[in-house]
């Protein structure tokens, strides 16, 4: 994947994140009615008790109990009022909303039960009849228990309700956009990672990890089980989002610590992928409520957490790795925020434990990305000096032909992939004298002597779209020539060799000397049309370069008599 690719992935990324965010939105804008009264939304007051036939005020917010059942009346609506929203927290406390005689709202379990926890995120909600003001409007809670808190009741136009529930729940909104988000880049940077050969699966277990969270944040508020459809079916998602959360960390902690020490990881994932399964199971045969169930994953969260501690500190004590020194920071952050939640879940039956949650969800992410940044930079930051490395070591920098090594390579590759090939001709080439023209004028002249020699090689072997051709520097003053499925004879191929150097010589001048060059070449495929062996190939073509530079030793033909 090129910049630009990642740059148009990035990019639509985060038009899709801009689209969510519109909607949510859209959903709080109020729509202005032309009634003033019904667009406004205002606090319901003037709440009062009866006690021993006497009015006794109460100021909401207030925290009330008791055993018996608590009911809290108002005369502060009146006939203005019909038509518009009333709504109320209480639902976890009986709630039920009287106008004088008449009912007007009771909470109706649904096909997936809650308890006092989850609907404690309910609000109650009744649009006021035609009557409204003829009597008290009353709250009647039938199970207030030792401390209900309570909150002061409001009334508005439907859609100043919407926006006043959308306030109230927006921390809880930005915390799940923002893990949502962050899984979103998580998964692009794994794609864009593996493209590139540099796979870091701990970018994936992160980015299923945030999406399970911003699934259970999403499907646990209290806005889409009042205002959503099918709010069983997410309740059940939203469970099983809670319950395989973990699995994803486990994965990510048993990717960043040795292998010796990720069974324990694996068992734990092992037994939160069972507990999810067992479960469902015992929710479709034999009706058991999830939520009573629940406590086994609590339990289940707190024992991986805990595992995942003492194997952070087991692999910080080996190394002191800085990566896992970050995961322990993270992990003991987001045990605290844990451990807050799971108290206000079960000992105060606090509603909003949730935005707790999510507060350590967020804060042990970053705290984990800052360290998996930094270690998955090094990582690039070596992968580039080692391919600058292997790069150099393949290429020659003075003439930009590929070294002795790669020559290996392609030899290696061409003799397996033999029967792929029509043929194909390994050219060596020797520049003579080239040690007499470094003692002679200098380094630098030998250097221009051999790039001189590259050039001559490469305009006397082009590449031609009927072959691949490749050149090779395999030593100071040698050079190979690797063709393709050749179509020309190699006498043509030679004689243009020596024709270049000709050339070369009258245009330069012999200042320097002259620049000579003998060849020696082979074919694959031995005369049966059987692939010879690397080695043969080697030899064949070396033997007939020895044979050629023997000859001008003893006077035979040269390249200037060509």
């Amino acid at each position: 994947m090129k910049k630009s690719s990642f740059a148009h992935a990035a990019e639509a990324v985060l038009i899709a994140l801009a689209l969510c965010v519109m909607i949510v939105l859209a959903f709080s804008v109020q729509r202005v009615s032309e009634k003033s009264n019904l667009a406004a939304l205002s606090a319901v007051g003037g709440w009062y008790r009866v006690e021993d036939g006497e009015r006794v005020s109460v100021e909401l917010p207030d925290v009330l109990g008791g055993d018996a059942p608590v009911a809290l009346c108002t005369d502060a609506l009146t006939a203005a009022d019909a038509g518009r929203v009333f709504s109320a927290r209480g639902v976890q406390y009986g709630l039920e909303i009287w106008l004088g005689d008449k009912l007007l709202y009771r909470y109706e379990p649904t096909a997936f039960p809650r308890n006092r926890q989850m609907m404690g995120k309910l609000w109650a909600e009744v649009l006021l009849p035609e009557e409204t003001g003829s009597a008290p409007l009353c709250l009647r809670f039938t199970d207030p228990g030792a401390h209900m808190r309570l909150s002061a009741p409001v009334v508005g136009s439907a859609s100043a309700v919407t926006g006043y529930h959308l306030r109230s729940l927006s921390v809880s909104a930005v915390l799940t956009l923002f893990m949502f988000a962050i899984g979103a880049l998580s998964l692009v940077a794994f794609v864009y990672m593996g493209h590139k050969r540099l796979t870091e699966s701990r970018f994936l277990d992160a980015a299923i990890f945030l999406l399970l969270c911003s699934l259970w944040s999403w499907t646990d508020s209290g806005l889409l089980q009042v205002y959503g459809s099918h709010v069983a079916s997410w309740s059940m998602i939203s469970f099983f989002a809670f319950m395989l959360m973990s699995v994803p960390m486990l994965h990510f902690v048993a990717n960043t610590v040795r292998p010796s020490l990720r069974r324990v990881l694996r068992i734990c994932a092992l037994l939160f992928a069972a507990n999810a399964l067992a479960q469902g199971v015992a929710r479709l045969a034999f009706g058991v409520r999830l939520i009573d169930m629940l406590p086994v994953t609590h339990v289940l969260m707190a024992l991986s957490v805990g595992a995942m501690m003492a194997v952070l500190r087991r692999e910080y004590a080996a190394g002191h790795d800085k990566n896992v020194r970050f995961c322990r920071m993270a992990f003991i952050v987001l045990g605290s925020f844990g451990v807050a939640a799971l108290a206000m879940y079960w000992a105060f039956q606090i509603y909003w434990y949730d935005v707790v949650f999510q507060t350590g969800i967020v804060l042990f992410i970053l705290i984990v990305f800052h360290g998996l940044i930094g270690q998955v930079s090094d990582d690039v930051h070596f992968r580039v000096e080692q391919s600058v490395s292997q790069r150099m070591a393949l290429q020659d920098g003075m003439t930009d032909f590929k070294s002795a090594q790669a020559l290996e390579q392609k030899l290696t590759a061409l003799h397996q992939h033999a029967h792929e090939l029509s043929n194909a001709a390994l050219t060596y080439i020797h520049l003579r004298d080239l040690k007499a023209i470094n003692d002679l004028h200098g380094m630098k002249a030998g250097d221009e002597a051999v790039v001189a020699a590259a050039q001559c090689i490469s305009s006397a072997f082009p590449e031609h779209t009927a072959w691949e051709t490749s050149f090779y520097r395999v030593s100071g003053d040698e050079f190979a020539v690797v063709q393709l499925n050749p179509i020309l004879p190699m006498e043509t191929l030679e004689a243009k060799l020596h024709e270049n150097a000709m050339r070369l010589n009258r245009r330069d001048g012999k200042t320097h000397g002259a620049l000579r060059l003998a060849c020696g070449y082979s074919l694959l495929r031995a005369p049966d049309g059987e692939p010879q062996t690397v080695s043969n190939w080697k030899e064949s073509a070396n033997a007939m370069l020895q044979t050629r530079l023997s000859s001008e030793k003893n006077g035979g033909l040269t390249h200037e008599d060509v």
